[in-house]
C-alpha cells in the first residue's frame, strides 16, 4: 500500500490503451498511465520515418484519447530493437518490436521509482513476425542496431602490419610514376593512396 503504480504501453490506434487506462484508473486513482512511442511518431512532435512497427502514427486516430496519457516516453528504433532482443534473451519471451518500445519506456521509468513501486507493461506483439528483421543479426547490422565487428576497431588497427612499420600517413606525389604509386600500395597492403601536390 502507498507504493506508486504505473501502467506502460504503446498506444497504437488507441482502442486497447483506452479501455485499459480507464479501468486501471477506476481501480487505482493514483496510477500513472504511460505512453511509449517511437521517435518520429506524431506523439513526439517531430514526424519522420522510423523502423518500429505496430505503434506510432503520423496522424491522431479517432479512437485515441490523448487525455488518458499522463506521461510520454519517446524511444529510438535502436533502443526498441535491442530491448526486444533483451526480453527474449533474458526472459525467454519471444517479444516483438512494439514490446521493445514499451519495455524500454518501463525500464526508464523504473529508474525514477523505488523498489516498492509497481510497474505493469503491456507486451502486445510476438517476435515470430520479425524473425527476418529483429532476430536477424545481418539485418540488425545493416540498419545500425548491432556493431559490424565483435570488438571496437580503430583505423590504426587496420593500418598496422605485422612488423609495425606502416607509416601513419602513406602518400605519393603528383610527380611520382604510376609504377611507383602501385609499388607503394603493394608494399603496405593498401588499395587507395592520397596524392599530394
Amino acid at each position: 500500500e502507498g507504493a506508486r503504480r504505473a501502467w506502460v504501453a504503446g498506444p497504437g490506434t488507441g482502442g486497447t490503451f483506452r479501455r485499459a487506462c480507464r479501468s486501471r484508473k477506476e481501480q487505482h486513482p493514483d496510477i500513472v498511465r504511460v505512453g511509449a512511442d517511437p521517435e518520429g511518431s506524431i506523439d513526439t512532435g517531430e514526424v519522420h520515418p522510423y523502423k518500429t512497427e505496430g505503434i506510432g502514427e503520423d496522424f491522431w486516430p479517432g479512437t485515441f484519447d490523448k487525455t488518458l496519457v499522463d506521461r510520454w516516453f519517446t524511444v529510438s528504433d535502436r533502443d526498441t530493437f535491442l530491448t526486444a532482443r533483451r526480453i527474449t534473451r533474458e526472459e525467454g519471451i519471444l517479444a516483438g518490436v512494439s514490446s521493445g518500445t514499451a519495455m524500454f519506456a518501463a525500464l526508464e521509468l523504473a529508474k525514477e521509482l523505488d523498489e516498492q513501486a509497481l510497474v505493469v507493461v503491456l507486451l502486445p506483439d510476438s517476435g515470430k513476425s520479425y524473425l527476418s528483421k529483429l532476430y536477424n543479426d545481418e539485418w540488425m547490422r545493416q540498419n545500425g542496431f548491432l556493431q559490424r565487428f565483435a570488438h571496437l576497431m580503430r583505423v590504426g588497427d587496420v593500418m598496422r602490419d605485422k612488423g609495425g612499420v606502416t607509416p601513419q600517413l602513406v602518400t605519393v606525389s603528383r610527380g611520382d610514376s604510376m609504377r611507383s604509386a602501385i609499388d607503394t600500395m603493394q608494399r603496405y597492403g593498401i588499395s587507395q593512396i592520397p596524392v599530394t601536390a
